[in-house]
């Protein structure tokens, strides 16, 4: 199935994505386009294989680098984000998952005000949560002061230059673009296959598919399953955590650590769906000059709609059970079919009823302290049209 996902759906988009992403930082006269991790290896290979101009290169950013260093000016807005979008998890585990484990003094100031091995569930728990994390405000925000003066030195390294220069990623929520642009104090502009209508917005924001939820197929397709429209830009390489600063100024990266058996089963396929993606690349770049972005977006639409949808038996479990490259440190482990739901498939085994609707009520009440009233409405019509699909 690897070999046909990435000739038939991961080939078109990541091709498609990339041809636009060529003709928009064109247009826009954009000196350095830097393709976000972990997104961006693929996209980096295929806009050379393409043999596009302009220069493209790896660009370290995520929820996780970002996080952190926008509690310095943001703490009471992000300090939600710190807890893991999980019921089956303590507060002790949302620090490990932070790679904050290490720090002695933080868990002993934090154990001193909640209990860390208590799963964090239910609204009065969140309270609790969110309580010892505000008391324990000023350590963490130091703790995010040295994450921030590591980031803004790896962008110094780096050339980045926020007026000349665009970031490139999958998109959805555009979260990491919102804190860089938090803690820089300027705009960036930002390239997306799509973004969703709760996501962050602006003037030099622009996507390929669908923007800030305006094309409600595309949105019913990210709704459903939008792990689908992340795999093709799957990777294999070491995630970065944050950036230490050392004494001579330079920085050096810290990885995410986790358990190898996570890799195991995607290694195959994603090395597998690559090489097609790539073949797809070869074939297509002889004919790139008559293939129009509305041909792309047409074309892509029935492909994903009709895997989304109505996918065949084999493909649905195929995929369903490969796990799920979510952000290490945020979420529990999950596979492709976690949340897909195929619209009167009852031949199809979906893992949703593995969430609870305790898990939305906590995860809902997060929300509404963090985004508020209208963006966490959005975010209930999202789960109820997943989860009461016909």
């Amino acid at each position: 199935m690897a070999a046909q996902f990435g000739a038939m759906y991961a080939g078109p988009l990541v091709v498609g994505f990339v041809h636009w992403l060529s003709m928009a930082t064109k247009a826009d006269k954009v000196r350095h386009l830097r393709l976000a991790t972990r997104d961006g290896y693929i996209t980096k290979a295929i806009w050379q294989r393409l043999g596009l101009p302009g220069l493209a290169s790896i660009f370290h950013t995520s929820r996780r680098l970002t996080l952190m260093p926008a509690l310095v000016s943001g703490f009471n807005k992000e300090a939600p984000s710190l807890l893991s979008a999980s019921t089956r998890v303590t507060l002790g585990d949302c620090i490990k998952r932070l790679n904050l484990a290490e720090d002695a003094e933080l868990l002993e100031m934090l154990g001193k005000l909640t209990v860390l091995d208590q799963p964090v569930d239910g609204p009065r728990r969140v309270e609790a949560a969110l309580k010892a994390l505000q008391g324990c405000k000023a350590l963490i925000q130091s703790i995010a002061a040295d994450e921030l003066a590591g980031y803004t030195a790896y962008l110094d390294q780096e050339g980045f230059d926020a007026q000349a220069d665009a970031v490139a990623d999958c998109g959805w929520a555009l979260s990491s673009q919102r804190r860089m642009e938090q803690f820089l104090g300027q705009k960036i502009r930002g390239y997306y296959i799509g973004s969703l209508e709760h996501a962050h917005a602006h003037d030099q924001i622009k996507c390929f598919l669908f923007n800030k939820g305006d094309n409600k197929g595309w949105v019913n397709i990210a709704e459903r399953a939008v792990e689908l429209l992340e795999l093709p830009f799957a990777a294999l390489q070491a995630q970065i955590c944050r950036f230490d600063l050392q004494d001579d100024g330079r920085v050096s990266p810290v990885s995410i650590e986790h358990e190898p058996q996570y890799e195991m089963v995607r290694e195959v396929f994603v090395k597998r769906m690559h090489q097609q993606t790539e073949a797809f690349a070869d074939f297509i770049r002889p004919l790139l000059a008559d293939i129009t972005l509305a041909d792309f977006r047409e074309t892509l639409f029935i492909l994903f709609d009709a895997l989304v949808n109505k996918p065949t038996p084999f493909e649905y479990h195929e995929l369903a059970g490969l796990p799920h490259n979510r952000e290490y440190g945020k979420s529990d482990f999950a596979t492709i079919g976690t949340f897909w739901r195929v619209p009167g498939g009852g031949f199809y085994a979906s893992q949703v009823g593995m969430t609870r609707w305790r898990d939305y009520t906590r995860i809902g009440w997060i929300s509404l302290r963090q985004a508020g009233l209208r963006v966490t409405l959005a975010r209930v019509r999202r789960v109820l049209r997943r989860r009461l699909v016909a």
